[in-house]
């Protein structure tokens, strides 16, 4: 069960996700396998999941390959499709302990104003949408509630929001320089918390798939070890617009410009 962390900035989200999968084998025990890269965007936003890997790559597929012009349309997929593949599932093997739910970032109007939101779709809400203003981290299977709190209740204390004033104060490069080390600041902080999290479960891989989702549409996609990017060394890809349909992976760097820090 993959590990995902979310958080919403105001003038961007963070979107995170471990490259590992497991499939469980009944004398075998569980298997893991690096290398599954799990955030995708489409026109409906960015995307990603944690749970029944079937399930989720059905999901991935769909949104890479269909138009989900509305939230409501990605309500009714899921109402129609995901959820009675997941029941199947639970009927097929009840004693899999594996909760399904998606992360959602995409940008919408809200009184005139745009806005991002951070939408988590999981069965607690029914599989409704649940929306996030601060930061929410969904923790793999083998981890304890206990540990899930602690990572939930300090990651919202220690991420730093920029003042939103600065997005019609600031020149245009000023913003850029305060955006880029608001991002890089954060992405450090999650990181602290992704590199704890790996070492307490064997469900989690060291590396990972991060992408930022700027209020403008534009995304920037980073990719390495967790404990690399605590440090600050961490490779990353500015993608000027979110319009396009992809999974996010390390191929992005030899499409154009990269950038190491």
């Amino acid at each position: 069960m993959t590990l995902l962390i979310g958080a919403n900035l105001d003038l961007y989200t963070i979107v995170w996700a471990d490259t590992r999968t497991t499939s469980y084998y009944p004398v075998i025990g569980p298997i893991h396998q690096d290398g599954d890269h799990k955030i995708i965007v489409s026109n409906a936003g960015l995307l990603t999941g944690s749970g029944n890997k079937d399930v989720l790559d059905f999901v991935k597929q769909e949104f890479l390959s269909k138009d989900f012009l509305h939230t409501n349309d990605i309500l009714d997929f899921m109402k129609k499709e995901v959820i009675p593949m997941i029941e199947d599932f639970q009927i097929r093997y009840p004693y899999m302990n594996i909760i399904t739910c998606f992360l959602l970032s995409y940008i919408t109007t809200l009184n005139n104003e745009t806005k991002l939101r951070l939408a988590l779709i999981h069965p607690q809400w029914d599989y409704d949408m649940g929306f996030y203003d601060d930061s929410i981290v969904i923790m793999p299977h083998d981890a304890s509630e206990e540990s899930a709190r602690i990572h939930n209740e300090t990651l919202r204390q220690s991420l730093i929001k920029l003042d939103n004033r600065i997005s019609t104060q600031a020149s245009d490069d000023e913003y850029i320089g305060f955006l880029l080390g608001s991002i890089i600041s954060n992405v450090k902080i999650i990181a602290k918390h992704f590199t704890q999290i790996s070492q307490e479960s064997s469900c989690v891989s060291h590396d990972l798939d991060i992408v930022i989702h700027i209020l403008n549409g534009s995304l920037i996609y980073f990719y390495g070890k967790s404990c690399d990017i605590m440090k600050g060394i961490v490779k990353f890809s500015i993608i000027p617009v979110a319009r396009q349909f992809r999974v996010f992976s390390p191929a992005i760097f030899d499409e154009g410009e990269t950038i190491e820090i």
